[in-house]
C-alpha cells in the first residue's frame, strides 16, 4: 500500500517518533556499516543523520513524491545479492498484507550482506519510568538515564492507523509467528523497543547464510 503524502504532514511526527529515529540511528551506527539501505524514508531524517556520520546511504521508497534514490517495491529491490552492509525497514512491512511478509523478509535477506534492522508496530499499554543521572555520561561513561518498563495486561483490540494491514497481536498476527518467519532467514540478535515508544518493536537481525527450509 502506497502511503498518501499527507500521512507525513498531518501529525505524523511526535516526540515518541523522534525517539524511534534516535534508536534506529544508534542501532545502525553501532554496526559501523560502510553502506546502508533505508527502505521507507518518511521525512528523510534518518538518512540525513547517517550521512553526516560518514555512512553511504541509499534511500528506497515506493513513492516518487518523496524523491528517494530508487523508486521500488520492498518485495522486488533493484540490487544484486549481498549489496548492503546494513538495511533498515522500519514501520514498512505492515503496509502490505501479512501473507506477503515472508516475501519481504526473503528479499531483505537476498540483498543484505550482514544485518537488517526491522521495526514493526506492536500496540499495547505500558508504563515507562525514567530515572536521570546528571553527569553520568561524563563521569561514568554511561547513558544519563535508566528505564523501568511495565507492560499492563490490557491490549488494543483494533488497528488505529488506516494505512496498516496488520500489527503484532492484531488480525491474527502474533509475536511468535513474526519470530518464526524471521528465523528462517536471519538470526535474531536482539529485540528492543525505544524509550517512551514501545509501540515500535525493533528486531536486530543477522543474515543466515545456510537456510533451514
Amino acid at each position: 500500500m502506497q502511503v498518501e503524502e499527507s500521512h507525513y504532514t498531518t501529525g505524523y511526527d511526535s516526540p515518541q517518533r523522534y525517539l524511534s529515529y534516535q534508536h534506529q540511528i544508534e542501532t545502525v551506527l553501532a554496526l559501523k556499516p560502510q553502506n546502508h539501505m533505508e527502505i521507507g524514508i518518511g521525512i528523510g531524517l534518518v538518512p540525513w543523520v547517517l550521512r553526516r556520520h560518514g555512512v553511504q546511504v541509499t534511500q528506497v521508497d515506493i513513492d516518487p513524491a518523496l524523491k528517494p534514490d530508487f523508486v521500488s517495491d520492498i518485495r522486488s529491490l533493484p540490487f544484486p545479492d549481498h549489496s548492503f552492509d546494513t538495511i533498515a525497514a522500519c514501520e514498512v512491512s505492515e503496509h502490505l498484507p501479512w501473507d506477503q511478509f515472508d516475501e519481504i523478509i526473503k528479499e531483505l535477506h537476498r540483498v543484505s550482506r550482514s544485518h537488517v534492522i526491522l521495526s514493526l508496530p506492536h500496540p499495547g499499554t505500558w508504563i515507562d519510568i525514567i530515572v536521570r543521572y546528571p553527569g553520568a555520561r561524563v563521569f561514568l561513561n554511561r547513558k544519563p538515564y535508566s528505564r523501568i518498563s511495565l507492560t499492563l495486561p490490557w491490549k488494543s483490540t483494533k488497528i488505529n492507523d488506516r494505512e496498516h494491514y496488520w500489527e503484532i497481536g492484531l488480525r491474527g498476527v502474533n509475536l511468535k509467528a513474526v519470530r518464526t518467519k524471521l528465523l528462517r532467514y536471519f538470526h535474531i540478535e536482539a529485540e528492543s523497543r525505544p524509550l517512551l515508544n514501545r509501540y515500535h518493536h525493533f528486531f536486530h537481525l543477522r543474515k543466515r547464510y545456510t537456510l533451514e527450509m
